[in-house]
């Protein structure tokens, strides 16, 4: 039977015996999934390693954990980071849920100009993410960073970036797995005039996802595969 897995947050790891005081945790474990003394789950601390443990005791106050094994676990396959424009709240947080089990290693909100301009909540956001690498098995979690503008995201973060919209090439090369790069993905109404001005002057490549028009959603998860997986 599948163990289920759970981030432990601020902390590492370490030793035979690990002591559990986080109480949305233990709520979660004594009331949605009553587990009991002699259960076991698997446990990660966003490092890279997971691993399996027996849970010796339960309270309200704690939970005491025998560590039994250490696993290395599942770590993104390179270092993407997917700057997304601002859309709708449910739609950004699909966004974020399928990015982190896809192998995203970093996601940046943008306010582009034509974005929507509110429902952001980046704490929500990072409890999206959490969950879905519990879900997925991958034993990192990517930060989603504080809303940048446009320039701000341009002048920040100086490695080789990709912009999706429809004038962009269809043919074009990603750098090497052990590199660093970012795509952008622009809002339903697309990227603005001056906004491709800017990624013209910083030597962004504008790529294209093919001839049909897609929403900033489904975009953002096709190009995430596409430079992921090839």
């Amino acid at each position: 039977m599948r163990l289920h897995r759970f981030f432990i947050p601020g902390r590492k790891i370490s030793g035979e015996i690990e002591v559990i005081e986080d109480k949305s945790l233990l709520n979660q474990w004594r009331n949605v999934f009553r587990f009991k003394a002699g259960n076991r789950v698997v446990i990660f601390d966003g490092r890279g390693d997971e691993f399996i443990a027996t849970i010796e005791s339960l309270s309200k106050g704690d939970a005491v954990l025998r560590i039994k094994e250490k696993k290395k676990g599942i770590m993104p396959r390179k270092n993407l980071w997917l700057f997304v424009s601002l859309i709708k709240k449910d739609k950004l947080e699909w966004v974020v849920e399928k990015a982190t089990e896809l192998g995203v290693s970093h996601i940046v909100p943008l306010l582009s100009e034509r974005g929507e301009k509110k429902g952001y909540n980046v704490l929500r956001l990072r409890k999206i993410a959490i969950e879905a690498a519990e879900q997925s098995g991958r034993t990192t979690i990517p930060p989603i960073h504080e809303a940048l503008t446009v320039p701000e995201a341009l002048k920040e973060h100086k490695f080789s970036l990709f912009v999706c919209d429809p004038r962009g090439a269809s043919r074009y090369q990603l750098p090497a797995p052990d590199s660093t790069f970012g795509i952008l993905i622009g809002p339903e109404g697309g990227w603005s005039d001056k906004e491709i001005e800017l990624f013209k002057a910083r030597v962004a490549e504008l790529i294209s996802l093919g001839g049909t028009t897609l929403r900033a959603e489904t975009a953002a998860i096709a190009a995430t595969t596409l430079a992921l997986f090839l």
